[in-house]
């Protein structure tokens, strides 16, 4: 999920320090909701849609998946891994060769 709170922000022609006075967050807060960094509560994305006198779904964008989803040939490989060398862990983290085998598998070097 990611917003367009600074999308509603930019079409309203408002700056983002007046939402952040507000919402009594910081400028900080509000750019990285802008930017998708972090999202803003429930609670939050209601006050901020009040601010903006929109719904609350004019904020919100629900991307379909990436076509090129690398987790169907991750699984795949993963699944081979095992077949072909056992536990994909040495004591509590991957063995090096795991995470060279799943990446040759997507196309990473």
């Amino acid at each position: 999920m990611f917003n367009r709170i600074k999308e509603v922000l930019d079409e309203k022609g408002i700056p983002y320090y007046l939402l952040a006075i507000a919402m009594n967050k910081t400028e900080g807060t509000i750019t990285s909701w802008c930017n998708n960094i972090h999202q803003p509560s429930a609670a939050d994305f209601r006050r901020i849609a009040d601010f903006l006198n929109v719904n609350q779904q004019d904020l919100i964008v629900d991307l379909p998946p990436d076509e090129n989803n690398d987790l169907e040939l991750m699984l795949t490989a993963h699944k081979q891994y095992l077949e072909l060398q056992g536990s994909p862990y040495k004591g509590t983290k991957f063995r090096q060769d795991f995470v060279d085998f799943i990446n040759a598998a997507i196309g990473r070097k």
